[in-house]
């Protein structure tokens, strides 16, 4: 069975051009970049990837991509792909898809409206499981994004009872407001771990979903996270590999300089402010909206060169004025604090105009 990876693993953005199709020499590139800087694994058709808004004959042209890509470069970079649904039949006929494909694993999202109870998801990861062979499978849990919380004790028992299913992705925060267990700080992540060891699953494998808590998660002797499945890792992938390879030889100092150095650049998953829109005849306010992942990610690279649009599929909007000047002051900040960061861009893509010029209008007026 393949090794369950530690580290950096960007969830893939899905280039676009600027009518919609995908432009997958884009993503070639893209993959060919994240090896090259570092990366530990790279996880297609996630989320991340716009995966509600691609069709499945696209999912499987988009993994093919990514491992041709990761076979000519002769690595060892994981590839797990995104092969969740809230339809159990699909589900299975995407995980089978993507192990003949040559996928190390899937990762699934699930249960999206449907709302399953704890059973529900204890049939739907047993069906993939069986349906993965020996591949690997890792249940993401994002109460936020639209199904209920997977609790510990469920997913410590699927794993024992399917040694194929690695563990688990989290983005719940650590903690789950009004819950009578898991209303303290990290007290979620612990509890996982805890379940996890208390079925003799030392490999039980914690993936920080969100970048801001990497290190919390990282580097707390209760929870021992495997690393990250990242957002911002698509664009500074040597960045987050540095860091996470500093928490994985222990040196915890090295590491905290790293992610404070992020702190500004991760709050950009998801952006909050007000703008108008027109809606036939009229300009519509909306005072405070939230433009989530991957809609600021996508930005951000195409303002940097790695991609040719910064297209997302409806209903996700390119994010607009307001947002744009947002990120783009935030990034010309990181880029006056560490210009290292950037280096990397501008030797694999050649910008023109340079990174630079690019940030030069976001340029802070004091």
């Amino acid at each position: 069975m393949t090794t369950r990876p530690k580290g950096v693993i960007p969830a893939l953005l899905t280039h676009m051009f600027d009518n919609g199709k995908i432009d997958y020499d884009s993503i070639d590139r893209h993959v060919e970049f994240l090896i090259a800087n570092g990366v530990h694994g790279i996880v297609p058709c996630g989320t991340t990837g716009q995966s509600p808004t691609i069709s499945w004959e696209e999912h499987e042209e988009i993994n093919k991509t990514v491992i041709a890509a990761r076979d000519r470069a002769n690595s060892k970079t994981s590839v797990i792909i995104g092969a969740g649904s809230n339809n159990l039949i699909e589900a299975v006929e995407s995980t089978k898809k993507a192990t003949e494909e040559g996928a190390d694993a899937t990762l699934h999202v699930t249960g999206y409206y449907n709302m399953p109870t704890q059973e529900g998801f204890a049939n739907y990861f047993l069906g993939v499981a069986d349906a993965a062979s020996e591949k690997g499978v890792i249940i993401y849990n994002i109460p936020g994004r639209g199904h209920p919380l997977i609790l510990p004790e469920t997913m410590a028992a699927l794993a024992k009872a399917r040694k194929n299913i690695w563990g688990t992705k989290d983005s719940t925060g650590g903690r789950v407001a009004g819950h009578k267990l898991y209303n303290e700080e990290r007290s979620l992540w612990r509890a996982i771990r805890r379940e996890a060891n208390m079925r003799g699953l030392s490999l039980f494998g914690i993936w920080s979903g969100d970048d801001p808590v990497t290190c919390a998660m990282m580097t707390d002797p209760e929870i021992r996270a495997n690393g990250v499945i990242s957002v911002w890792a698509n664009v500074f992938p040597h960045v987050y590999a540095k860091m996470v390879e500093a928490i994985l030889r222990h040196d915890y100092k090295a590491a905290e300089k790293i992610d404070n150095s992020l702190k500004e650049l991760n709050g950009l998953v998801g952006v909050r402010t007000g703008y108008y829109f027109p809606v036939g005849s009229e300009n519509i306010y909306v005072e405070d909206d939230n433009f989530r992942n991957p809609q600021p990610a996508q930005f951000v690279a195409y303002t940097l060169g790695l991609t040719n649009s910064p297209m997302v599929r409806s209903p996700m909007i390119v994010p607009p004025k307001e947002v744009q000047r947002k990120v783009g002051v935030a990034l010309h900040r990181l880029f006056v604090e560490h210009e290292d960061y950037f280096g990397p861009i501008t030797e694999f893509y050649h910008p023109q105009p340079s990174v630079a010029d690019r940030l030069m209008e976001y340029k802070e007026v004091v």
